[in-house]
């Protein structure tokens, strides 16, 4: 994060991280609307049983028209069949698990089981995290087998927590702060990690009629709870900058912004 912010670099980060416990408070849907959206998904079929199988021949598959976005120890796919059972495949074109699109034809496989296991994500809810691992970096292809011949991705590397993107990646990049005496902190802004996601963050610097014109220490707050909305900034990044601090707010990947 040596990028420049407005007119004066930051000179050092401290992280200050925070855990997100997430709790979702879903409303009560009619009938109506619960059928809407469910119905749809409860014909489909796994493809195979469970426990170990054998490597598929993928010659001649089709090639998969979806969108498919590798991250860290993850897996994102929009746009394929709806309610459709994919399966992911490692390097040697081995089955992994199984798992459904919902009702728009999106998936995410973040974590797999010891051996292979379909799971209908749509009936059975959260995959079991007893007996299995998160998505391993390297490799992968997701195949459609319910298809004649199978429909299937390119190859794509899931990368790992400790894969560091080159430095050049956030050098391009800018976030304009503001005094944190000023109200609102202008619009959102985004920094792009490195597997494509943005992640919206605001800045505000300590006042500067204290603190001068910087370079400041810097902390980091990254959470879900919105800490890179525009506006002033909450209790303990106002403290951080009447002690002399820029402070960042990220939001956490997958909680909007």
């Amino acid at each position: 994060m040596g990028e420049r912010m407005g007119n004066r670099r930051v000179a050092v980060i401290v992280v200050s991280a925070a855990s997100l416990l997430a709790a979702t408070l879903v409303g009560a849907a009619s009938p109506a609307a619960m059928a809407e959206v469910v119905s749809p998904c409860l014909a489909s079929t796994p493809p195979a049983g469970n426990g170990p199988r054998a490597a598929l021949d993928l010659t001649g598959a089709e090639v998969a028209p979806w969108t498919v976005v590798p991250g860290v120890e993850q897996v994102t796919v929009t746009g394929a069949p709806p309610c459709s059972w994919l399966t992911l495949v490692d390097a040697a074109d081995v089955p992994i698990a199984s798992s459904t699109t919902d009702h728009l034809g999106q998936g995410v496989i973040s974590y797999i089981p010891d051996e292979y296991l379909a799971h209908d994500a749509n009936l059975d809810g959260v995959l079991p995290t007893t007996d299995g691992s998160t998505l391993a970096p390297g490799d992968y292809r997701i195949v459609d087998e319910a298809t004649d011949p199978d429909t299937a991705t390119a190859t794509f590397t899931v990368l790992g927590v400790d894969d560091v993107p080159p430095t050049s990646l956030y050098e391009g990049q800018t976030l304009t702060g503001v005094d944190s005496t000023v109200t609102p902190a202008g619009d959102f802004q985004y920094i792009e990690v490195r597997d494509g996601v943005t992640l919206s963050a605001v800045v505000h610097f300590p006042p500067a009629a204290l603190y001068g014109p910087g370079p400041y220490p810097t902390v980091v707050e990254y959470n879900g709870y919105s800490p890179s909305a525009p506006g002033p900034p909450a209790q303990g990044r106002q403290l951080a900058n009447l002690m002399g601090y820029a402070t960042v707010g990220v939001n956490l990947r997958g909680t909007g912004c």
